[in-house]
């Protein structure tokens, strides 16, 4: 079963996707303003069930939207949201087969616990601030 991580037109990057088998460690590395943060970034802001704009401006410099998708196999789920010039990010989710969820924002709470977490920022935290935002 394989997971799936896309990003399109998201800050500095065209288009990158990745694509995992469960368990699979991945690495992100590249040069300075290789486009590292930006998919980093895109994936954190898929994930957020809240739909809260992290980024101020999510759309690549010329392009009308930026999308980022998460595929997962063995969760049978697609995960979509898509950033126009006028939104904070619309948010879709639905089965491998097509079937939509009407809710997407709870559902992906339901798989999340309705957490992000930023790991640049978690790092920055003294250790006391660490252990009190893990418990």
């Amino acid at each position: 079963m394989t997971q799936t991580f896309k990003v399109e037109h998201f800050k500095g990057i065209d288009n990158v996707q990745i694509n995992a088998s469960h368990g699979d460690l991945i690495i992100i590395a590249g040069k300075n303003g290789s486009g590292k943060s930006s998919f980093i970034d895109g994936i954190t802001e898929l994930f957020d069930s809240r739909g809260v704009r992290i980024t101020p401006k999510p759309i690549k410099d010329g392009e009308s939207k930026a999308v980022a998708t998460f595929t997962d196999e063995a969760l049978d789920v697609k995960l979509t949201r898509t950033w126009t010039k006028d939104d904070g990010g619309k948010l879709e989710m639905q089965s491998l087969d097509g079937a939509k969820y009407v809710k997407p924002a709870e559902a992906l709470a339901g798989l999340t616990g309705g957490l992000i977490f930023d790991p640049v920022k978690f790092l920055n935290m003294d250790e006391k601030t660490q252990r009190e935002e893990l418990l």
